[in-house]
């Protein structure tokens, strides 16, 4: 044989066996079925309340959402996803699967999830891991007698979810009830004695204003946090988040018209400037400057005891005030700069006296009014409809005392 001919014989020869090899790996192929391998898949929340409804955004750093339709989801529980997807048929728990039935398809990394209702906890359990299971949605079985054999679409991302229960409050969970407009007041809130607050990733509101500084009890069965200023209310709201959900409770909490003083003692015989705080106050002394004169308008004044501007029968107030700061300075909408002559005080019609009568050492009540009118009271028949009564209730930051130091 020549030599050209024993070349090409053995070229013949090499393509033959490449070609056979093609063949035997097409037959080793059928047997296996071909899919992507899961990938890790990052929720837009690991955490969630139980009996779903919140939505999940699931995205992959490889593109593996490929198909048309978007993937089928399952929610099981075990330590990982099953290779294959179950198609169970109802939203509910069956044998610890649960299917979701609302999945888009947002990108080829990424979709969204329904969480399912039957996303939920066993009884006396506060926790429990869900694996998230997103499954290509093209059915692959491999060939008979082949083991293990692969039924059903194949996994291809995977993630996890834990889910918790609402927070369980008590019947009256706010502690103390009441507070200062200004905000500031320490309250605790409590469940309903097992409920336990998760240590981290508590929030909550009052008439919609966060609290602040909010710290877990060490047996997790209640949490204290600062009020918010709020405009004076009562019958407010307050709402409790964690990783399980928010729950309300209606007229849960007041604020009070409150003030503080700074400072809040003076020697007396003279004019002192007390800064005032309290929620609103600034707003109700914009256009003061003119109202000074006049004793429907709003007016700071020192009371010893609690202002009552009822009529005595007399024309005189019940209470009334020792004395009217005679200048406000606006600070802001919560502050304002009260100055008192301490050198004369006020009658029961309110008038200085004559001859002058300096205001007596003592206690007294810095008290802030909407209206200075004899007889004007909270919905008092002379009550202005467009600019209702409004009085600071005495706390004890709003005391003032004059003495000799």
């Amino acid at each position: 044989m020549r030599k050209s001919e024993q070349s090409t014989g053995f070229r013949l020869l090499k393509a033959g066996v490449a070609v056979a090899a093609t063949a035997a790996a097409v037959v080793a192929g059928a047997a296996t079925p071909a899919f992507a391998a899961s990938v890790p898949m990052t929720l837009s929340a690991t955490t969630g309340p139980a009996q779903g409804g919140n939505t999940l955004i699931g995205k992959t750093a490889t593109a593996v959402f490929t198909a048309t339709a978007p993937p089928a989801v399952e929610f099981t529980v075990g330590t990982s996803c099953p290779a294959t997807y179950s198609n169970v048929v109802t939203v509910t728990a069956t044998a610890g699967v649960v299917k979701a039935v609302t999945v888009k398809k947002l990108s080829s990394t990424q979709i969204s999830i329904l969480v399912p209702a039957g996303v939920d906890l066993p009884a006396n359990t506060s926790t429990l891991k869900y694996n998230v299971c997103a499954y290509s949605g093209t059915s692959v079985a491999s060939a008979a007698g082949v083991t293990p054999v692969v039924v059903g679409s194949p996994l291809i991302a995977n993630a996890t979810y834990t889910i918790a229960t609402k927070p369980i409050l008590a019947n009256s969970p706010i502690s103390p009830a009441t507070g200062p407009a200004l905000g500031g007041t320490p309250v605790t809130i409590t469940g309903n004695g097992t409920y336990k607050f998760p240590t981290t990733g508590v929030t909550a509101t009052l008439g919609g204003e966060p609290l602040t500084g909010i710290s877990v009890a060490s047996d997790q069965l209640s949490f204290t946090g600062i009020t918010p200023a709020h405009a004076a209310a009562t019958g407010q709201t307050l709402s409790v988040t964690t990783s399980g959900g928010t729950v309300t409770k209606a007229s849960a909490f007041a604020f009070t018209n409150g003030i503080n003083v700074t400072p809040n003692t003076s020697a007396g015989g003279g004019n002192v400037d007390i800064l005032v705080e309290g929620a609103g106050i600034g707003d109700a002394f914009t256009a003061y400057s003119a109202g000074l004169s006049t004793t429907d308008t709003a007016h700071i004044y020192l009371v010893q005891g609690s202002y009552d501007p009822e009529d005595d029968g007399n024309g005189d107030k019940t209470v009334a005030p020792i004395a009217d700061a005679s200048a406000i300075t606006y600070i802001g909408p919560n502050q304002v700069l009260a100055t008192f002559n301490l050198a004369n005080s006020l009658d029961g019609s309110g008038v200085a006296n004559n001859p002058v009568d300096p205001v007596e050492d003592g206690a007294y009540t810095v008290t802030w009014v909407s209206n200075g009118d004899v007889d004007v009271q909270s919905g008092g028949t002379n009550e202005d409809p467009d600019k209702p009564y409004v009085k600071s209730i005495v706390t004890s930051g709003s005391t003032f005392t004059v003495a000799d130091y």
